[in-house]
């Protein structure tokens, strides 16, 4: 990967992505920002996700050699930040096993990681796409569903997938589900079919 766009641009798309990006959590990789260098569209394509989110910004970049890789969220955004002011643009280049920001005479190398290592919200676990979900209903009906399961999901656990609520659209019902590892609260809602 090799690529060169203004300080700017790059901050804005680090800015865009920020919020699905988590350093705080069980799983490093969460506080990872994917980096995706296309030659042929001279596109650079930022993404962050967190379990629960995905975010991804692209704009416009001159690419010289296509790549992709992952660096760590808040070193890349602390590096762009120092160099935001400047007028040159920013270099972006794969050396080895890290990737390498340059801006005029400034130099500095950032570990990456493997780009497939970053889940993604579009695929399941055999790679097949998942069509999104769309269902329509009051507000105060969610909210009553979810205050009926939520007494079972856990609080503050590592395993953060037992802090949340898994919402499943069945046939004609929507399925919550809730379980902190000892206990476990289902609620099966009818609804039409469309």
């Amino acid at each position: 990967m090799n690529l060169t766009i203004a300080p700017t641009a790059l901050a804005e798309l680090l800015q865009q992505v920020a919020p699905a990006c988590n350093s705080n959590g069980t799983l490093p990789v969460y506080g990872h920002v994917s980096i995706h260098a296309d030659g042929g569209s001279h596109e650079l394509t930022l993404r962050c996700f967190d379990s629960c989110a995905e975010i991804t910004a692209v704009s416009a970049a001159h690419v010289t050699q296509s790549g992709q890789c992952t660096v760590s969220h808040s070193d890349l955004t602390a590096l762009v930040k120092r160099l935001s002011k400047r007028k040159n643009d920013l270099r972006l280049q794969i050396a080895g096993p890290q990737l390498q920001l340059s801006c005029g005479a400034f130099s500095a190398d950032l570990t990456t990681g493997d780009y497939a290592d970053l889940p993604s919200l579009d695929t399941d676990n055999s790679d097949q796409f998942r069509a999104p979900v769309s269902v329509t209903m009051p507000a105060k009906q969610l909210a009553q569903d979810l205050d009926a399961v939520l007494y079972a999901a856990a609080v503050k656990d590592v395993r953060f997938f037992l802090c949340g609520v898994h919402i499943e659209r069945a046939d004609d019902a929507l399925i919550y589900v809730c379980t902190d590892g000892h206990r476990m609260a289902v609620l099966r809602r009818s609804m039409a079919a469309d």
